[in-house]
């Protein structure tokens, strides 16, 4: 493997490739293409939300900032933090496993997974897309519910989207209550 990029890095270079700017990034996509998002989980104490950035092709990964919440008035803040951050993190902040558990204050990720309901929210322009996670069956990993919620912030405002969020959050998982 390193034979191959022993070749194609001179090759590269060559053909004049060179990898993209920070500013030619966002200079790249209109704010109509930007995907912003951040995971929410409600625990017994509080609210996490997790800023979320967008890879490529619809795959995310988590970053800071990390939110913890007591109150649901913090938690629109909060939301609104994390997805106007998502945008502008830089892809090279990758956290360890541990590093990640230690800014949510959790001990495993089967912990939180078992302790919380959670749901991962997308904004697409004006389109917030809500979509709620539960426990797998074999209690090791959260699974996409096939339910989503689209809605637009324009028409129905930010306190409304807060009200949905809410409702998938205290929805209890059927995994969770075995």
């Amino acid at each position: 493997m390193k034979q191959f990029f022993n070749i194609v890095r001179p090759l590269k270079k060559l053909l004049g490739f060179k990898a993209a700017s920070p500013q030619e990034k966002t200079d790249a996509f209109s704010e109509t293409d930007r995907f912003k998002a951040c995971s929410v989980y409600k625990t017994a104490t509080a609210y996490k939300v997790v800023t979320e950035y967008n890879l490529d092709y619809g795959y995310y990964r988590s970053a800071e900032p990390f939110f913890i919440v007591k109150a649901e008035k913090e938690l629109l803040k909060a939301i609104k933090d994390a997805l106007e951050a998502s945008w502008h993190v830089d892809a090279c902040t990758d956290l360890s496993t541990k590093d990640y558990l230690k800014c949510l204050r959790e001990r495993s990720f089967k912990h939180l997974y078992h302790n919380s309901t959670s749901c991962f929210i997308r904004l697409k322009g004006n389109i917030l897309e809500i979509t709620k996670y539960e426990l797998h069956p074999s209690g090791r990993y959260l699974q996409e519910c096939p339910e989503k919620v689209s809605l637009s912030i324009d028409e129905v405002g930010w306190d409304a989207a807060l009200q949905v969020i809410m409702n998938i959050l205290y929805q209890e998982n059927d995994s969770n209550s075995k």
